[in-house]
């Protein structure tokens, strides 16, 4: 009776550590989702965990940034919305440290997010058909990039995707996707290397495409090589009454030797 008894203990202690174990990675995957983003209540396109992201859309609290960075890709981000499309996400640039992946709507008012964490070498597969689809959330709508750091503080890392649909083939090009939140006039960019965080080289004010861009319209920066493999990069415009915005929008980005 004492040999079952002990056995019995033994089983019970095994089945709690499983269950424990269990318990610690469901955590794990769940603490990938913003504890800070309130998901709409549809359950079928609500921000929460679907397996290897947190996806979804949620209800806005906060006022967008006048200028803010809501893409950083190596070549183009395309997919078709067709419900057997799957999207294939990496960073090369990132081969030493887990990164995070955020994905955001571009246009104003597009409440979506996709959280996820990457791991090196790794591949993140997102399929259409569960958010973007039923949304009509087409490619020029959602803007992704990878990070690390903190959300005060990110270093961004450019992903790059491939699609059913879109073979993936970098054009060895990193498009940086800045957004404004009103109309803004004489949009420009400067670059800089960083170096042990002291920024090196800056260059002259560049212009962009568009002498306008509407609220929400996405502003595409193609960013020069980088003798560090880290930029520095400044954003500024003009509003409507022709003063220039501050303070201006920085970012620091990996983009490779």
């Amino acid at each position: 009776m004492q040999k079952k008894s002990r056995r019995m203990i033994e089983f019970t202690r095994l089945i709690l550590g499983v269950t424990a174990i269990l318990g610690l990675a469901q955590l794990g995957l769940a603490q990938q989702c913003d504890p800070r983003i309130r998901p709409v209540d549809n359950p079928v396109i609500q921000y929460r965990a679907r397996g290897n992201r947190c996806e979804g859309l949620y209800q806005s609290e906060v006022s967008a940034a006048v200028l803010d960075i809501v893409g950083v890709t190596d070549g183009a981000f395309q997919f078709a919305l067709d419900s057997k499309e799957i999207i294939e996400l990496s960073a090369p640039l990132s081969r030493k440290q887990p990164i995070a992946i955020r994905a955001v709507g571009i246009p104003l008012k597009t409440y979506y997010r996709l959280d996820a964490a990457l791991q090196p070498g790794e591949t993140l597969i997102w399929p259409v058909n569960e958010v973007l689809l039923p949304q009509a959330l087409a490619s020029s709508k959602i803007g992704v990039f990878g990070w690390i750091g903190n959300e005060q503080q990110k270093t961004y890392i450019p992903v790059r995707t491939a699609a059913t649909s879109q073979p993936g083939a970098s054009d060895g090009k990193v498009r940086l996707y800045v957004r404004s939140s009103g109309e803004v006039n004489n949009v420009c960019w400067r670059a800089g290397d960083m170096v042990n965080d002291v920024i090196s080289g800056l260059c002259a004010w560049q212009p962009t495409p568009k002498a306008t861009y509407r609220p929400g319209e996405p502003i595409v920066i193609l960013l020069p090589a980088s003798a560090s493999g880290e930029l520095y990069v400044e954003i500024t415009a003009q509003n409507q009454h022709g003063e220039w915005i501050k303070p201006t929008t920085t970012a620091r980005i990996l983009v490779g030797r």
